[in-house]
């Protein structure tokens, strides 16, 4: 009976670290192009890493965009374009799982 009483609450443990790393890529779903930053966030939680980059890089007109990952048993990226430059609103251009 001991044994019972240890294995449930292990297996409870693992159930929720399992939720926990599915973070940000199990709200994937909810996510659609054209959300503010702040939507994002909101629904996501605080990024583990921000930064700034180029994308498009590949195609004839590169833009500034701002970089989220979320970091778990896989990286979720989202990045953000702004509507005018240097006006500091994000918007969602773009999420991945790698």
């Amino acid at each position: 009976m001991k044994t019972k009483i240890i294995v449930f609450p292990a297996l409870a443990a693992i159930t929720m670290a399992l939720v926990a790393c599915a973070g940000a890529s199990s709200q994937a779903h909810l996510l659609r192009i054209g959300m503010s930053e702040a939507e994002v966030v909101s629904l996501l939680g605080k990024p583990d890493e921000i930064s700034i980059q180029t994308c498009g890089a590949d195609i004839d007109e590169p833009w500034i965009c701002k970089i989220h990952k979320y970091i778990g048993w896989s990286t979720f990226t989202v990045g953000y374009h702004e509507l005018e430059p240097r006006s500091d609103d994000w918007y969602l251009n773009h999420f991945i799982t790698e």
